[in-house]
């Protein structure tokens, strides 16, 4: 499914189009629809081997350069083919050779038979054959002749004409292609990439793109929104839930988009201008760090049930602003995009099969749009998290589950949620430096300082252990208080958290919390926190065994957190606040 639509995205526009080449340093990903990269491959091996290198660097190029270079290539054939054309007919010349050799020969059982396909030309028009090149000729045999003729020489002037092409690319690119392909939506999935925010970013980048063609419900039909997962190709298999659903879902690791395929953030003003673009933030409602300096004033709707940090305008047009309480974000994408996918579900448009692709598109659709909601709401058992909207939004998909047939639904929630949940416990493969990448979240507040905050799905406890146990042969354990500084230190945090959420051995689901003042000049804010969150969060000094992290009570605190249904979406804006306070002197 995900194939198929991203195979679109890249047929009408996406962020790859405005992307620099690719550098090595820099790690972009250089992937290509199959038919262009086939397409150029065959077109650099018609030159000639001198001039091959000056190509090459076309297949690592942006697609608009792909493009240019193609469409000039298609021009400096079809131009000068109808121009000598001209020039044969209406001087009644030839040049002798040319028109004698194969290639006119070739040229005329080639237009001669597209001629008499398309009846232009009868049989008898030819009867004598090349006999009645030359002359005054009858009806279209001379026509047929004369661009035969300039086809031939066409063909003689191909490695000119590749050279030309080649040294026209980015001119062309600049002055032609990016004007035409005109605004891009972009659907940026925020949050730094875990599954609620994937599955809602696809689920609504879908249907929106999708409903535009269904003939009642927008008569907008330009806009391609794009779902960008801001993670790194290669943390991507540091989610197992992302890998447990892929199959369900019809979706390939490699299909989606992903921050390697994006410039590096401080270039990405020059190479993805802001007047070219309009943001949807799906799963939060802030653009941080440098996009958000360079994208804010093109933030044009939302969906997020996290606390409102008004960003966001108030009047998003025909995007949507909804800010609400629900236990998953897919449960709002979910009730925002009902009923134009029941739409396109109904009216598929007209080059596509309502009987097949949608079909098995709806399947795999609800499926991506399940995980998530069960994941969070722990199969809508979590009473503090569940709401009205994730309970509508289960059964609005369950139901399009039963709408389908047994083969294609191959749903029972307890399975599939089981199937997901355990992928997402099953960490223990992971390095520890891996485990707190995995789900992790980063703020810059005032002053640029910066909090990152890591979920973890198992103990503190559990986290030490594994860091001592799983160190390489012959290579002594860190320790968790030496990872957790080189952790923090790579990122430049001033403040730092991690926050644990796990089943002990009695069976009780348990909270804690860690946060670290990395930054002397942030102790404050450690102490301010304290006071804040004691009551909200029902913090206890926590009292497990030595974790071989040092500073407690010196800038680092560790606490269990009684008040397990407030998770990091309650506790980072309290975080974000005491920083706020502290350094605005309040």
């Amino acid at each position: 499914m995900w194939g198929r639509i991203r195979q679109r995205i890249w047929q009408g526009r996406s962020v790859r189009a405005h992307r620099l080449p690719r550098s090595s340093s820099r790690g972009y990903n250089s992937e290509l629809p199959s038919d262009a990269r086939s397409r150029v491959d065959r077109v650099i091996n018609r030159l000639p081997r001198f001039l091959q290198r000056f190509a090459l660097p076309l297949r690592d190029a942006p697609v608009t350069h792909i493009g240019s270079f193609l469409v000039l290539h298609e021009l400096t054939a079809v131009i000068p083919l109808f121009l000598l054309t001209g020039i044969f007919h209406y001087t009644r010349w030839l040049p002798p050779y040319i028109s004698e050799g194969k290639w006119v020969s070739d040229g005329m059982e080639k237009f001669g038979r597209y001629f008499r396909r398309k009846g232009w030309l009868g049989d008898d028009d030819i009867t004598g054959g090349a006999s009645r090149w030359w002359g005054r000729g009858e009806k279209g045999v001379r026509l047929i002749a004369e661009l035969a003729t300039a086809f031939a020489i066409v063909k003689i002037f191909l490695p000119f004409r590749l050279a030309l092409s080649v040294w026209a690319t980015p001119w062309f690119a600049r002055a032609a292609m990016m004007p035409v392909l005109g605004r891009v939506k972009q659907v940026w999935m925020a949050s730094f990439g875990h599954l609620d925010s994937m599955a809602s970013s696809i689920l609504f980048a879908y249907v929106r793109t999708y409903a535009q063609r269904t003939p009642n419900w927008r008569e907008k039909s330009t806009d391609i929104y794009i779902p960008i997962t801001n993670v790194r190709a290669a943390d991507i298999s540091l989610r197992p839930e992302f890998l447990a659903l892929f199959p369900l879902a019809g979706i390939q690791p490699t299909d989606l988009i992903t921050l390697d395929d994006m410039p590096p953030p401080a270039e990405c003003g020059s190479c993805l201008k802001p007047g070219n673009t309009d943001w949807i933030l799906i799963d939060h409602n802030a653009l941080q760090g440098q996009l958000g300096k360079v994208y804010q004033s093109r933030i044009a709707g939302v969906i997020d049930h996290h606390e409102d940090e008004g960003f966001v305008p108030q009047d998003t047009g025909d995007e949507p602003r909804m800010i609400d309480k629900s236990g998953s974000c897919a449960s709002l994408v979910t009730q925002h995009c009902r009923e134009p996918w029941e739409k396109i579900s109904r009216d598929p448009g007209p080059d596509q099969n309502k009987d097949d692709d949608f079909v098995a598109w709806d399947a795999q659709l609800a499926k991506l749009a399940l995980a998530p909601i069960l994941i969070d709401t722990a199969n809508l058992t979590w009473e503090p998290k569940v709401t009205a909207h994730d309970v509508r939004a289960v059964e609005y998909l369950e139901s399009k589950l039963a709408r389908l047939s047994p083969d294609l639904a191959g749903y029972d929630r307890g399975s599939f949620y089981q199937n997901i949940n355990t992928a997402k416990q099953n960490i223990g493969g992971l390095a520890t430096n891996e485990i707190l990448r995995k789900d992790y979240k980063e703020w810059t507040e005032k002053g640029d300082r910066k909090l990152g905050i890591s979920s973890v799905v198992r103990s503190l406890e559990w986290l030490a252990e594994h860091e001592t146990s799983g160190a390489p042969a012959g290579k002594a354990p860190t320790g968790l208080g030496t990872l957790l500084r080189e952790f923090a230190e790579e990122r430049d945090l001033s403040l730092y958290a991690i926050m644990t959420a796990f089943t002990a051995a009695d069976g009780d689901f348990r909270r804690e919390l860690l946060v670290w003042a990395r930054d002397a000049g942030c102790i404050p804010v450690l102490e301010r926190f304290r006071e804040a969150a004691d009551a909200e969060l029902g913090l206890e000094r926590w009292q497990g065994k030595s974790l071989g992290v040092s500073g407690d009570g010196h800038g680092l605190t560790i606490w269990r957190q009684h008040e397990v249904g407030k998770s990091r979406k309650q506790v980072a804006p309290l975080l974000r606040r005491c920083v706020e306070e502290t350094f605005s002197g309040h």
